[in-house]
């Protein structure tokens, strides 16, 4: 279904302003059933039966308004616009169930949103190296704890670097010990 630009621009304006259409349509109904009654008197018929007759081969007014709004308007906006004030109208009944379902949405959107924000930082933004995708790390597992790893001391660090031609470069990075104070137990040894 196309519309001109003409049709479309008439569509939109009923849709804003239906009130002067609407008016104009029962003005021009009106003047169509008494057409069709003087036409009956006209046949011969009482004034009760020409009446009569003309309502019932004319049809229902309120069909024929809708199906003329229907033509001249926007039917998916007007039906969007009614499902809008039925929601609307719903929700302010309940103002708790309303304060329950917006509390929820903002957690569950607060959540996510959070969620996201760690998982891009750590999993989808590339690191700011050069070919990060082939990236190692290379740690020292001491034989008497082979449940430990630690990074290897300075003196073999350099030795690697002198006898390296797998790598392109190594570099050694080490993190922080620090105490973490737990309350009655004391404090914690964490690496940061």
């Amino acid at each position: 279904m196309t519309f001109s630009f003409r049709e479309s621009f008439l569509r939109f304006r009923a849709f804003i302003r239906p009130t002067p259409l609407d008016s104009d349509l029962d003005a021009e109904m009106a003047s169509h059933l008494q057409f069709a009654i003087e036409e009956n008197l006209k046949n011969g018929m009482s004034p009760r039966d020409a009446e009569r007759q003309a309502r019932i081969s004319f049809g229902g007014p309120q069909q024929s308004k809708e199906k003329h709004r229907e033509s001249r308007s926007l039917p998916f906006l007007e039906s969007l616009l009614q499902d809008f004030r039925f929601a609307f109208r719903t929700l302010f009944k309940s103002p708790s169930f309303v304060a329950v379902v917006i509390l929820s949405l903002a957690l569950g959107i607060g959540a996510n949103t959070t969620i996201f924000t760690i998982m891009n930082a750590l999993l989808y933004r590339p690191l700011p190296y050069s070919h990060a995708d082939r990236m190692v790390a290379i740690w020292e597992i001491p034989l008497a704890h082979p449940e430990q790893r630690q990074p290897p001391p300075i003196a073999e660090l350099l030795d690697w670097q002198k006898q390296n031609d797998v790598f392109e470069d190594i570099a050694l990075t080490s993190g922080n010990e620090s105490s973490l104070l737990s309350g009655a137990n004391g404090s914690e040894a964490i690496r940061i």
